[in-house]
């Protein structure tokens, strides 16, 4: 007799989760301030990119694809790296003898706007279709057992708890999607929150956007040329267009696209939350087995870091990052 749990199981081990990071787009706001809007610092130790990897991380992706040009990537991959330790594994690795073995890196991938689209199709919109597209073609020369089943995107330029997107793990590998919402608004209605898609509704999507899109010639509606890189995320991104979708609240919510925007959050009840989460730390210390003294005891760094991220993850860490911040 075939066991269904068992059957249940071997299907969430198959499922490819990927993450979809959009950094570049022409209606990014940039020259407001001397850096680039994803390398917006969040936090002592967190910038707005390393936020969405984060989230992404806490999501259960398997792999993970940033969409950005050549002038922005050098900087970003300096700072995230080609992987990221992932938390799942941390969890586990607490009932081993020897769990730094245990510990899996999640692959991050770096993908570029095609110079073909640039100036016609390279808003942020277009850049989750593309980075979708790619995942799944690189995916798809491999094997076809390892392209994505679904799509989860994460926006650098939205700022909230990362650790928000483990509450809907259990919808992530089912046929519904999500879609995260703050005072009833979404990325369905331009806000920079996270969601889901599964390929099939990929193509839905970039069907719909070619029918109104006035590509070579000018719109009807005075558009001009390729007026789908003007549209806005709710065009591309709707309940029309994304089908079996269950809703999750997001308690705080903060943007940094522009500087008005930033100077919000630094103002919020959100900022100094995030200080727990630092990617060097995740991804550097893990592996170190040099040895330190804390409070009189002398232990493995390695040990630490796997017992101070086993805290991060645990579902009742409710740490003050303020509290935190002024402790040290």
């Amino acid at each position: 007799m075939i066991d269904i749990n068992q059957n249940i199981q071997n299907n969430l081990l198959n499922f490819h989760l990927a993450g979809i990071i959009p950094v570049s787009g022409s209606d990014v706001k940039e020259g407001e301030v001397p850096w680039h809007t994803s390398l917006t610092r969040l936090d002592q130790n967190l910038l707005a990119i390393e936020r969405s990897v984060l989230e992404c991380n806490f999501a259960g992706c398997e792999t993970i694809w940033i969409v950005c040009n050549e002038d922005i990537q050098p900087l970003i991959k300096h700072r995230v790296g080609d992987y990221i330790t992932c938390l799942e594994s941390v969890r586990g690795s607490r009932y081993v003898k020897y769990p730094t073995t245990k510990i899996e890196k999640i692959p991050i991938f770096y993908v570029p706007i095609p110079p073909r689209l640039r100036d016609k199709r390279d808003s942020l919109a277009w850049s989750i279709l593309h980075g979708a597209n790619e995942s799944f073609m690189v995916s798809l020369k491999i094997s076809k057992w390892v392209t994505p089943n679904k799509y989860f995107v994460s926006f650098p330029y939205g700022i909230y708890d990362p650790k928000v997107a483990s509450s809907g793990k259990k919808i992530y590998f089912s046929e519904k999607n999500v879609i995260y919402t703050f005072k009833g608004e979404s990325v369905c209605d331009n806000l920079y929150t996270a969601f889901t898609f599964k390929p099939e509704e990929f193509k839905t999507i970039r069907r719909s956007i070619k029918k109104m899109c006035s590509g070579m010639s000018f719109s009807s509606e005075g558009l001009g040329y390729w007026s789908s890189r003007n549209f806005l995320l709710d065009k591309f991104y709707n309940y029309d267009n994304i089908k079996s979708i269950e809703t999750l609240k997001i308690e705080e919510y903060q943007s940094c696209q522009d500087w008005k925007s930033y100077q919000s959050y630094l103002k919020s009840n959100l900022f100094g939350k995030l200080v727990n989460y630092n990617i060097q730390n995740l991804n550097g210390t893990i592996t170190k087995e040099s040895k330190y003294s804390v409070s009189g005891i002398t232990q493995s760094k390695g040990t630490e870091a796997i017992s101070v991220l086993i805290k991060l993850v645990s579902p009742s860490n409710k740490l003050d990052g303020t509290k935190a911040r002024i402790n040290q």
